[in-house]
């Protein structure tokens, strides 16, 4: 009886702790800010909010007379191409995992740069 009782507690006590959601946020950059656009997912939006284990996707898209350069920012990206790779005005994508392992060392503001270079 006294184990029952244990556990019924134990479950109580569980259930009544809320799980503490984090929430990572996104900025997008293009450097110099004439040379493209640099945007979250599908949308035409620069800043983004998402939960732990989100993949935010990151796509830069060059002006006319500039070609995407490199990634930059303050956590580390996946990274992509698609499309010609010879192309000029070549889309490029990267992606950012929402996971941190170390709370004492998490980026919960996230900062990606897309840097251009003219042609």
């Amino acid at each position: 009886m006294k184990k029952l009782l244990f556990l019924i507690v134990i479950v109580l006590i569980s259930c009544s702790k809320q799980e503490e959601t984090r929430i990572f946020t996104v900025t997008t950059n293009a450097i110099p800010s004439e040379g493209g656009t640099v945007t979250l997912e599908t949308t035409e939006l620069t800043t983004g909010e998402y939960e732990w284990g989100d993949i935010a996707h990151v796509k830069a898209k060059p002006s006319d007379g500039y070609i995407f350069s490199s990634w930059s920012g303050n956590t580390r990206t996946g990274g992509s191409q698609v499309g010609n790779p010879g192309a000029a005005h070549l889309e490029k994508y990267t992606s950012i995992d929402m996971r941190c392992y170390d709370s004492s060392n998490c980026t919960f503001d996230i900062i990606i740069n897309g840097h251009f270079i003219k042609e």
